[in-house]
């Protein structure tokens, strides 16, 4: 399923840079994420317990999530990807910042990706998975824009 949208921050570019590309700041905001742990030798690589629950389902499993592909401060892809389990995730997503025209202080990030559901996720129809899919990427920033001390 294809996700893409926009979201507006209150800081300035080099600032939401800075939280975007954050473990601790990744860790907290990601949505369903219990533990965020370095692998060790990779750059900004990291396992990751997970618990999700939506609609009538709740699920565990250790993932991984990582950044790539990085242009400092205007885009990286982030890659996200459950392990074992009868339900997968895995999903990746280009993130681009960009200082809003009349408002340079403040910074507009868009998003285009696709993420992919198995198993129990993929039981429910394609509409209620992408709306799910969609809130919590809309989760994701609103929690990021709140550790800067804004909203959107």
């Amino acid at each position: 399923m294809d996700i893409n949208g926009t979201f507006r921050f209150e800081h300035p570019q080099p600032m939401v840079w800075g939280v975007l590309t954050h473990p601790e700041s990744i860790a907290t905001a990601l949505p369903g994420v219990q533990t965020l742990t370095p692998i060790p030798g990779e750059a900004l690589a990291w396992t990751a317990q997970i618990s999700l629950a939506f609609i009538a389902i709740n699920a565990e499993f250790a993932g991984e999530v990582s950044l790539t592909d990085l242009q400092a401060p205007s885009q990286f892809r982030l890659n996200v990807a459950s392990g074992e389990g009868d339900s997968r995730i895995s999903g990746s997503a280009i993130i681009a910042l960009a200082p809003i025209e009349d408002a340079p202080d403040h910074t507009v990030l868009t998003y285009s990706g696709a993420a992919e559901m198995t198993g129990k996720f993929a039981s429910f129809p394609p509409a209620i998975i992408k709306s799910v899919v969609m809130m919590l990427v809309r989760q994701y920033f609103m929690t990021l824009s709140r550790q800067m001390g804004g909203g959107e």
